[in-house]
């Protein structure tokens, strides 16, 4: 893990000036969101990039100039930290792919990373067939970067509303609701797999990294605040949108197998989080503490 690989240029003040920080997760595939989701967030945020070797660091290194040259919200506001596999550590910084900065137009980002990454090595490209993305060790590592009291901890493709970030400030702030956003209703009937987005304190437990690829990484983390006492509200008229929809028949075969084998991890992290809390089953909890969401 590499912390502040790059930080941004007025971080630090932003984050001073600031109550809530956007933490959030990508491969380098799909990066490319990032450029929206700043542009609506308009704050600080902390980004964890799985990187698979080097020649995804050295398109990572292209695109992240790519984009703080075309977008000064990124260029301002956005600070990385990357993650390698231990055996997939870049042996060298390789400046190659930077000639071609001339060759796109910074009005098309997802296009301009789609034409670097088939830079990838087939050898790669494999590796990342056979081997689990690590969901919740890259947001533990993104929420860890942020230094504001609480953190929206999202994944990249989560696209906020326009301007959430001032406006989640002053909310956090004055406590009060003669103000452009309110609760709208608490969530009174929680469901197993619930797994909102929500701005917390960062005390909340952390994601248990034990959960890799698809499937119980991000409910498993709500299941454990839900058990710990934690109460959810709904905000309004805030929100944030999915980029990106796939149909059920287009999933591929490994996404389920990965389900399958979080679903028999999650049996023992049950048990093990009624255990924490002293809890002797989800139907006897009564939330107690608060969580914004």
């Amino acid at each position: 893990m590499i912390d502040f690989a790059l930080i941004g240029e007025q971080y630090e003040q932003a984050s001073a000036k600031s109550l809530v920080c956007l933490a959030t997760q990508s491969s380098v595939e799909r990066v490319y969101s990032l450029a929206e989701a700043s542009k609506q967030w308009q704050g600080p945020i902390s980004v964890a990039v799985f990187v698979a070797g080097s020649d995804e660091f050295s398109i990572l290194q292209y695109y992240v100039t790519y984009l703080r040259l075309c977008f000064d919200f990124i260029r301002s506001n956005v600070t990385f930290h990357l993650a390698f596999p231990y055996e997939r550590q870049p042996e060298r910084e390789s400046r190659e792919t930077y000639k071609l900065l001339q060759m796109f137009d910074c009005q098309y980002p997802e296009k301009t990373l789609r034409s670097l990454l088939t830079l990838r090595s087939t050898e790669t490209k494999r590796w990342r067939l056979r081997n689990v993305y690590p969901q919740n060790h890259m947001r533990n590592l993104a929420r860890k970067g942020c230094q504001t009291k609480y953190v929206f901890l999202t994944d990249v493709d989560i696209i906020p509303s326009a301007n959430i970030a001032p406006l989640l400030n002053e909310f956090l702030e004055t406590a009060r609701y003669q103000q452009q956003i309110a609760i709208s209703h608490k969530v009174t009937n929680y469901e197993f797999l619930y797994e909102p987005f929500y701005v917390a304190i960062d005390t909340v437990p952390p994601h248990d990294e034990r959960f890799l690829g698809y499937g119980f990484t991000r409910n498993s983390q709500v299941y454990e605040m839900y058990v710990a006492g934690y109460s959810f509200y709904v905000l309004t008229p805030i929100f944030t949108c999915h980029w990106g929809l796939q149909k059920k028949n287009a999933r591929p075969s490994w996404r389920e197998q990965q389900n399958t084998m979080n679903r028999k991890r999650f049996e023992t992290f049950k048990r093990e989080i009624l255990a924490r809390y002293k809890k002797p089953s989800l139907f006897a909890l009564e939330p107690k503490k608060i969580g914004r969401l």
